[in-house]
């Protein structure tokens, strides 16, 4: 294989989607059929605190596994290394994975956002994005106010980055990995920030590979360019 990290990432990235569909589903209290659920065809509903809080923990146990199934080396850090590595990740993919996906399937409803995998967020569920909130010490209404401004413009400013920059799946899966391997300010050893910066240079040698070979194009320095800048909006 040409390609063998994104190719790695590519399988490690559709079981991390797969993990997170039905392990969101099938928590809700009234879960769809088995026969509703597909990969490229699955329920989404209105996030609210709670179904958030659940699927956020299930992310982050798909990370550990994503990590070990895409970069053998992951599996051999320290318990403390692999979840400050997934605690930075959790921020940084998020934003982009949910934007991805949010303009092909919400294409028609430019001011919806993925807040989790089956779970999207919008001007119109902030008013009952609280109602399974049950610590009485919070001030539901103040973060409702503060909620509302966010969705005002988050939403859209994720996507527009994403429909601008439109990035093929190869192009992603880079994004991603780079993303997965950025480490600044992580507390880890230098040998793994090293690995980390292996792996970067894995990823440019394999999109070369994809863009003369796959791509036929030759005069791609500007393409690269861009990924790389857009790349700091969401690292």
């Amino acid at each position: 294989c040409a390609q063998p990290v994104l190719w790695r990432v590519k399988t490690a990235y559709e079981k991390l989607c797969f993990g997170r569909m039905t392990g969101e589903l099938f928590a809700r209290k009234d879960p769809p059929s088995p026969m509703e659920i597909h990969s490229k065809n699955y329920p989404v509903y209105p996030a609210t605190f709670a179904t958030m809080n659940h699927a956020n923990r299930v992310l982050m146990t798909c990370f550990l596994e994503f990590g070990a199934s895409s970069f053998p080396e992951f599996a051999l850090l320290s318990q403390e290394e692999q979840w400050s590595m997934a605690k930075k990740f959790f921020y940084t993919f998020r934003m982009l994975d949910n934007s991805y996906r949010a303009r092909t399937y919400f294409s028609e409803v430019p001011n919806r956002v993925f807040g989790a995998y089956t779970l999207y967020i919008s001007e119109d569920t902030v008013e009952n994005f609280f109602d399974d909130f049950t610590d009485e010490r919070g001030n539901v209404e103040e973060a409702k106010k503060m909620m509302a401004k966010v969705c005002e413009t988050r939403p859209r400013k994720g996507r527009a980055i994403l429909e601008k920059m439109n990035p093929n799946e190869q192009e992603f899966l880079a994004l991603i990995t780079l993303l997965f391997w950025a480490t600044r300010e992580a507390p880890i050893r230098e040998e793994v920030t090293q690995l980390g910066e292996r792996y970067r240079q894995e990823i440019m040698k394999e999109l070369h590979i994809f863009y003369r070979e796959q791509q036929k194009v030759e005069d791609y320095a500007a393409r690269l360019g861009e990924l790389l800048m857009f790349l700091s909006v969401f690292d």
